[in-house]
């Protein structure tokens, strides 16, 4: 919760010109939805890992 205005900030007021108040006002609403118990937001997540094959000699 403490990083959500640091990770909100940028996208908002650069890709959708919020201005910072703006986008404080939303996270007001949004830090409400995340401490709601009565919301329950699932979606699925997928970690690739690879790694760069070891060159034979």
């Amino acid at each position: 919760m403490a990083g959500i205005e640091g990770f909100s900030m940028a996208p908002f007021t650069r890709a959708l010109n919020w201005s910072p108040q703006e986008v404080n006002v939303f996270l007001v609403d949004v830090r409400k939805d995340i401490n709601d118990r009565g919301i329950h937001a699932y979606w699925p997540m997928y970690c690739i890992v690879g790694r760069k094959p070891e060159i034979s000699a």
